[in-house]
């Protein structure tokens, strides 16, 4: 007797494409979205940070945070600055600078601007208010800790993205200091 057997039929091999397809897609997605995830961590980080840069301008001599970068990666500080001294309060890495990038807009910017990306050169400070919680004017602070504020200029938007085109965006309101995420 002969065996007629002799390969895979045209719907086994139809089959077995079709399952490829499925998890190839459904890995695809998980790591789209792992990617989604830091994106939306990051921003979430950075508003947590803010509020508590906020708590602590309201109650300290000077409380600002700060949005940098530095050779491990993006990190947000809270530092407070009395005397002529800083200290660093509170410091979280957001994730590695080839992971995310974050922009921030002032309200001086022109609505198809991208807005100044954050890096070693371009550290974004954030002040508010000690009575009330307000937005201060954007501030750059020099190496020996004096602050110069840049009059009539506020911080409106921070955007953070992830290479594969994610935005999260969060908007700074200067009047009340109030700050919103947006997806």
């Amino acid at each position: 007797m002969r065996d007629k057997n002799k390969g895979f039929s045209l719907i086994e091999l139809i089959v077995v494409i079709a399952v490829m397809t499925v998890l190839t897609l459904g890995i695809t997605l998980a790591l789209s979205s792992v990617g989604n995830r830091k994106v939306t961590s990051a921003a979430e980080t950075i508003k947590s940070q803010l509020i508590y840069t906020q708590n602590q301008a309201m109650s300290k001599t000077l409380a600002y945070g700060q949005i940098r970068e530095n050779d491990e990666g993006m990190y947000v500080f809270v530092l407070t600055s009395g005397t002529g001294s800083k200290q660093r309060v509170s410091e979280k890495k957001l994730y590695a600078s080839d992971t995310i990038e974050i922009y921030y807009k002032t309200n001086q910017d022109g609505a198809q601007s991208r807005g100044t990306k954050i890096d070693k050169q371009h550290p974004c400070n954030i002040t508010f208010q000690k009575s009330s919680g307000s937005l201060e004017p954007m501030v750059e602070i020099g190496a020996d800790n004096k602050i110069s504020y840049q009059t009539g200029v506020y911080i409106d938007n921070i955007m953070v993205t992830s290479k594969d085109g994610k935005e999260v965006t969060l908007k700074l309101f200067s009047k009340t200091g109030e700050i919103q995420i947006e997806e």
